[in-house]
């Protein structure tokens, strides 16, 4: 039952060497850690034989030249630390369970991604569980370090707590985890397409009748470009921010204090410090940090309190977007019994110093 990780070393390569190897239906690497494959395919649930101990997955410079899928009850930490590289020939996912996880390209090193990204530590709560954390991922350019995705990327870190179905009861909350893109002492993020990052809590929506819903709490994403100069984030499509405390509904429950779910939107910051540092978006930028109170059957629907949202340029550095759409609103859950829900806009800063 103890923790273990499968380790991939420097300088190896993972694949098939046939022509096409990247895009051919059916050929792809899979890497699990707590989890069954069953006919080519990764089993959602963790493996009854894996016991009670979380497995993760590291790795180092080296070259994965097919489609590649990896899934762990633990985390998964992926770096280069020299100009080998990390590089990846298509489409990649890569799901970790909580925790902290991250994708860094030290001094010296690239991680390059030549087809689509999905990086995920979402969270879902059990009946054993119900309440659900989301974990991290995080994109690392240090020191000189890049890291380049061709294709579209979605980040997530999401958290939804599980429905219980006992009257009177409270279903599980969900709580967002966060994400991170940080450019470092001239590290640089690129991204060629689309970009979509969630961060969003929902709590649990029960079938049941006369059991309230779980509180939705989002999390965090922060964008940063620091150090010293050089240090890039750069986004050439759309990019996308959801940080949201989603609407869970209840179904009638009279004694607890809210049959709709509190909601409580999450925060997004986005800096740029030191001179020649940026960020840049060449695409349509929306950012959301907003929440949605949980309708109520009886009894209280559910409070709402927007977010954080702050975009600050300071020191010499630089932010660009071609337009952008910025939104911290919070709506309140009606009732059909006795008191709707509250609500409360959260707060935007945009700043230049």
């Amino acid at each position: 039952n103890d923790a273990i990780t499968m380790a991939i070393g420097a300088g190896s390569s993972l694949g098939f060497d046939i022509a096409g190897a990247a895009d051919s239906v059916g050929n792809a690497i899979i890497l699990s850690a707590g989890h069954d494959v069953a006919n080519g395919v990764l089993v959602a649930a963790r493996s009854a034989g894996g016991g009670s101990g979380n497995a993760s997955i590291t790795g180092e410079d080296g070259a994965f030249t097919s489609a590649t899928l990896a899934k762990t009850t633990g985390t998964i930490d992926l770096e280069s630390n020299s100009d080998t590289g990390l590089t990846f020939a298509g489409n990649v996912g890569l799901e970790a369970t909580g925790g902290n996880s991250a994708i860094t390209a030290n001094a010296d090193g690239f991680v390059s991604f030549a087809g689509t990204l999905d990086f995920s530590a979402s969270v879902t709560g059990t009946a054993a569980n119900p309440d659900a954390q989301g974990g991290g991922v995080a994109l690392r350019a240090l020191d000189g370090g890049t890291i380049n995705v061709t294709g579209q990327a979605q980040l997530l870190a999401s958290g939804t707590g599980a429905p219980l179905t006992a009257a009177n009861t409270v279903s599980g909350s969900g709580t967002g985890g966060s994400v991170l893109i940080e450019a470092v002492n001239g590290g640089q993020v690129l991204f060629d397409a689309l970009v979509n990052i969630g961060v969003d809590g929902r709590g649990g929506e029960p079938s049941a009748q006369n059991v309230a819903a779980g509180s939705s709490t989002a999390g965090s994403v922060i964008l940063r470009a620091t150090g010293t100069t050089g240090s890039l984030i750069d986004f050439a499509g759309d990019l996308g921010v959801t940080a949201l405390g989603q609407n869970a509904n209840g179904t009638g429950c009279t004694t607890c204090l809210f049959d709709g779910g509190v909601a409580t939107g999450g925060s997004v910051t986005l800096l740029s410090s030191g001179t020649a540092n940026a960020i840049s978006v060449s695409g349509a930028t929306s950012l959301f940090a907003g929440a949605d109170g949980g309708e109520a059957q009886a009894g209280s629907g559910g409070n709402a309190f927007g977010g954080t949202i702050s975009v600050r340029a300071i020191n010499g550095g630089g932010l660009t977007f071609a337009t952008a759409n910025v939104d911290v609103s919070a709506s309140g859950g009606g009732s059909s019994g006795a008191i709707a829900g509250n609500a409360t806009a959260g707060n935007i800063e945009l700043s230049a110093s």
